[in-house]
């Protein structure tokens, strides 16, 4: 799965634990249309749900 510039925000964060491929997200820091809170909120959700990952934040 790949991300370049998506929206980051996630209606059901549960379902981060059916995630079963790679996830390669592309996201620039100043990119003004994703806040801050949604950054933050989609790299705890990484952090809790997908397991023998490898990330660069």
């Amino acid at each position: 799965m790949v991300s370049f510039h998506g929206g980051l925000d996630s209606p059901n964060p549960q379902d981060g634990k059916r995630i079963k491929s790679k996830v390669l997200v592309l996201h620039g820091a100043d990119d003004p249309l994703v806040s801050q809170e949604d950054i933050k909120a989609f790299e705890q959700e990484l952090r809790e749900e997908i397991k023998n990952r490898q990330s660069c934040l």
